[in-house]
């Protein structure tokens, strides 16, 4: 799977990747894993001529979303830990202790430097 790819949307499947819906209609989208609210979330192809983005319904699948219902064809934007929900899961919050000796560091080197 990579950026660029177009792939084939149906109930039930779940995100890959982040991807933009290109065609299909009615789609509508669990994103529990990746925001943790329940409700479903309705989602309609990008149309091709933009003219107003506050018209657009979202057009948007996330990684790790699961399609309640429809069909449709999305592209590829992000995968792996590119991926909005792959940030998340990839990113390692630093120990406090550790940051504050990081920041005394730095601050030590910049203090010799002036």
């Amino acid at each position: 799977l990579c950026v660029g790819d177009i792939l084939e949307i149906n109930s039930g499947m779940v995100c890959p990747a982040d991807m933009v819906l290109i065609s299909g209609d009615e789609l509508s989208v669990s994103e529990f894993s990746v925001t943790g609210s329940n409700d479903e979330v309705e989602k309609q192809p990008l149309p091709e001529d933009v003219q107003d983005l506050d018209e657009v319904i979202d057009p948007f699948l996330l990684s790790a979303s699961q399609v309640v219902k429809g069909n449709g064809k999305a592209l590829v934007l992000a995968v792996g830990s590119n991926t909005l929900h792959g940030r998340d899961t990839y990113f390692e919050v630093p120990e406090p202790f550790d940051l504050l000796k990081e920041n005394i560091k730095l601050a030590s080197e910049f203090s010799f430097r002036v």
